[in-house]
């Protein structure tokens, strides 16, 4: 007998982005099956997602096989940039939940919390980068799910177009790395 997982997808009707201030909100791709806890939407799981969408071909892989070779690839390709105690498990866990009234060190020390100051240095070196920008972890999402089109965080999308026009995205694919351990640094002092 073969088990074919079961494939959720979360849909969000337009007439709701309201909510998420009139913008599209983020999305994730999680077999079923696989679901063994909370699941955290969040950047990276919108790269996945940015990343299936861009390379729909099957291979022979069913659709669980291609939701978490979509996973895999946005973690593994992050964690390249990332500090050894940084690395991430799982792109789609919950992380800690932390927010302007939480005291220093509130994120803890395991790997919903590493997740947690990921997270918060995502959205520290965007704003960094472009201090113009509205929303910069969403625009950092926005940038790293067209970076990853391609497999590959370089700054270029699949077919070869640049992520946007100078001034206006939210990380320097080559400075990614660097700025990751200054944020990271930076959101642990917070």
């Amino acid at each position: 007998m073969v088990v074919v997982p079961t494939v959720k997808a979360v849909s969000v009707p337009v007439a709701a982005w309201g909510a998420f201030g009139g913008r599209r909100p983020l999305f994730f791709l999680k077999t079923v099956p696989n679901v063994t806890g909370n699941i955290g939407i969040t950047p990276l799981t919108e790269a996945a997602v940015a990343y299936q969408l861009a390379n729909p071909g099957t291979g022979g892989l069913t659709v669980a096989e291609r939701i978490d070779t979509a996973n895999k690839r946005v973690q593994s390709r992050f964690n390249q940039r990332l500090p050894s105690g940084y690395k991430l498990a799982d792109v789609t866990r919950l992380p800690t939940l932390i927010g302007p009234g939480s005291g220093p060190g509130a994120a803890g020390s395991d790997t919903a919390g590493t997740y947690a100051v990921v997270l918060a240095a995502i959205a520290d070196l965007a704003r960094k980068h472009n201090p113009t920008l509205s929303r910069p972890a969403l625009t950092f999402a926005r940038d790293l799910g067209r970076d990853l089109t391609d497999g590959e965080i370089d700054g270029v999308a699949k077919g070869g177009e640049a992520l946007g026009p100078a001034g206006e995205t939210s990380y320097s694919a080559p400075l990614l790395a660097g700025k990751l351990v200054n944020s990271i640094d930076k959101a642990n002092e917070d």
